[in-house]
């Protein structure tokens, strides 16, 4: 851990990539090093474009202290999953989003987005993805839609928060969207949402000063984190190189920036 370490009193981690590797759990030495640094006082959460039951799989044993930013920065909610930020999608915004799923229909594997009550998911997808997501996520409440326009209407009913795309390959979204890749999905969020606006709403509320926050993230997802304000920006591997030129420093892993 770094000298410039010692005045920060929140640390805001992104998950897959950074606080455990896809598809593993948190190492135990990462998970004692968070529990020991809130233990001291120091605020910590998650900014991840994960729905709120996918942040809680991909998260234990840890439970933070801090309010969790959850769909790329369109929602920060508390684990009881009451909602303290919620921009929800304007109707244009879905209609783009609907838009952009026909043109690229063939790829498109599926697509969805989570209740604004954090209590489960709609997705359209075809059988194989069905079968597939099932078994990937036994323990979440997933509502499937038989077609893809069924989805939008319901999409326009509920006006969420975030619109994902299970994308086949690496699609360049339209100019007029807010849209980034979260791993192999690719997040339709509103205009003006980002993770950097979400952390600094946190930090308002918990009466911290930006330059009192670390950031720890490894993907083009986070580069609205590691923009300039924040204290400590810290890039985890070396999957990125826009996040390389705006880094404070970079690392292997996490167990390598806690010594555990």
């Amino acid at each position: 851990m770094t000298d410039n370490f010692k005045n920060i009193r929140l640390c805001v981690f992104d998950i897959d990539g950074t606080l455990k590797e896809k598809g593993k759990p948190i190492s135990a030495g990462v998970s004692r090093a968070i529990i020991n640094l809130q233990k001291r006082g120091v605020f910590c959460t998650v900014a991840t474009g994960r729905g709120f039951e996918t942040m809680i799989e991909g998260t234990r044993p840890i439970r933070f202290n801090a309010p969790l930013i959850i769909l790329d920065g369109s929602a920060i909610v508390t684990y009881q999953k009451n909602n303290i930020f919620l921009r929800r999608l304007k109707g244009e915004e879905i209609v783009l989003t609907r838009n952009f799923v026909e043109q690229k229909s063939r790829q498109v594997g599926f697509i969805g987005f989570w209740q604004t009550d954090n209590k489960g998911v709609f997705i359209a997808a075809n059988e194989r993805f069905e079968k597939e997501l099932k078994k990937s996520y036994p323990n979440i409440h997933k509502n499937f839609i038989s077609s893809r326009e069924e989805f939008f209407l319901r999409a326009e009913l509920e006006k969420p928060s975030l619109i994902f795309i299970k994308t086949k390959a690496r699609l360049i979204p339209p100019r007029a969207a807010n849209a980034l890749y979260n791993d192999d999905t690719l997040n339709f969020v509103g205009r003006g949402v980002s993770k950097a606006k979400a952390v600094n709403f946190v930090c308002r509320r918990l009466k911290i000063k930006a330059s009192q926050v670390a950031i720890f993230g490894n993907d083009d997802n986070d580069q609205s984190l590691f923009e300039k304000g924040f204290g400590l920006k810290v890039l985890v591997g070396h999957r990125s190189h826009e996040l390389k030129k705006r880094a404070n420093m970079i690392v292997d892993n996490l167990e390598q920036f806690f010594r555990v």
